[in-house]
């Protein structure tokens, strides 16, 4: 059976028991795009076929081609173990509701920002001080 990205996406979806909207939020993308890249409607590239393929666990040349191993994984070094409070944390998102989730995942990146902020004022006010 010759199988095209969208059905290989689909495909590797279902054995991760991820709805289109739980892949949608990994990815950073709407639902929508995840039916339409599955329905054949728009193609997948550049940054979205990595990210689409590291999150399932495949290779991208897999996904685009169906050549090579489909378990290979992205190019990426391999996944560190989880810590147990990483693992809780994880646990405990994933018991959100998805408006929640979405609603905690803005609020850390808006708290990683100003972190980020807050450390570049801290580096060129040190650095200004030699």
């Amino acid at each position: 059976m010759c199988m095209d990205i969208g059905s290989r996406i689909k495909l590797r979806r279902k054995e991760m028991k991820l709805t289109q909207e739980a892949l949608a939020r990994r990815v950073r993308v709407t639902a929508a795009a995840v039916s339409n890249w599955e329905a054949g409607k728009n193609e997948l590239s550049g940054d979205s076929l990595v990210a689409v393929a590291a999150e399932l666990g495949v290779s991208a040349m897999w996904l685009q081609t169906g050549r090579g191993d489909k378990n290979s994984g992205s190019m990426s070094s391999p996944q560190r173990q989880l810590l147990p409070r990483e693992a809780a944390l994880l646990d405990l998102f994933a018991s959100l509701t998805d408006d929640q989730q979405d609603e905690y995942f803005r609020a850390l990146e808006t708290q990683k920002h100003a972190n980020q902020t807050l450390w570049e004022q801290l580096s060129k006010k040190m650095g200004g001080k030699r």
